[in-house]
């Protein structure tokens, strides 16, 4: 299942040891800002699952779509609040599949901090963070551990959420696909407002949120199956 870390890091990263928990603001310096589009493009994932899927009889449909386990590895990335090693992302990985990739339940798996452990490494938050949790997050993330929860756990669990939703359209026959805005909090992100309405092929759908999207933690797009005939009724 993690045969895709090594596509990920390449011969360039090198995974650090854990630290201790009084050390976690003192192991590295961020690297330098970079856009979410930035960082899905430097990972450079290919497709890992492909479904050759028969439509009809007369249509073979290739799917192709990371799995699991690369879609977690963008959003961990991606994010800008973990370190993006190996071990961070199996530790997001493990909570999706515990059923626990949530903004509440994520920083609550594993020893969980006591108030001065949390007040020593400087962190000002009253509620439930553990060794495991925080041992994953940069600067960045230790500056707002509970937002960096939410971010992270969000974008993830959306990205495997609309996969699973392409694979098991494309398993019921539907050859084309219509992108529907979420109409969240945040607005319309470039993606969003160039695609909303229009009907692709389902192959050429992307999990979403899209690699173009500036806000993926809130997204709440969709791709709805089309079928032309019922959609000219409406």
């Amino acid at each position: 299942m993690f045969r895709f870390l090594k596509t990920i890091f390449g011969k360039n990263h090198t995974a650090e040891a854990s630290p201790e928990i009084g050390e976690a603001r003192q192991i590295t310096k961020d690297p330098e800002p970079k856009t979410w589009q930035e960082r899905v493009a430097a990972i450079q994932l290919p497709p890992d699952e492909r479904i050759a899927i028969s439509v009809k009889s007369s249509n073979i449909q290739i799917l192709q779509l990371p799995d699991e386990a690369a879609l977690v590895s963008i959003a961990v990335i991606a994010s800008g609040f973990s370190k993006g090693r190996d071990e961070d992302i199996r530790f997001y990985l493990m909570a999706l599949k515990g059923g626990n990739l949530n903004g509440r339940d994520v920083r609550k798996i594993g020893r969980q901090l006591s108030k001065d452990e949390k007040t020593k490494i400087g962190l000002n938050f009253r509620g439930i963070l553990t060794e495991e949790f925080i041992s994953t997050l940069n600067d960045n993330g230790l500056s707002d551990p509970e937002h960096a929860a939410w971010a992270i756990s969000s974008h993830a669990s959306r990205l495997v959420f609309s996969a699973s939703d392409l694979r098991d359209k494309a398993r019921a026959g539907i050859t084309q696909v219509k992108f529907r805005f979420g109409g969240m909090a945040a607005g319309h992100c470039s993606y969003s407002r160039k695609m909303d309405g229009h009907v692709v092929a389902i192959a050429d759908a992307p999990a979403l949120p899209s690699s173009e999207c500036e806000h993926p933690d809130q997204c709440g797009c969709r791709w709805q199956s089309y079928i032309k005939m019922l959609d000219d009724i409406q």
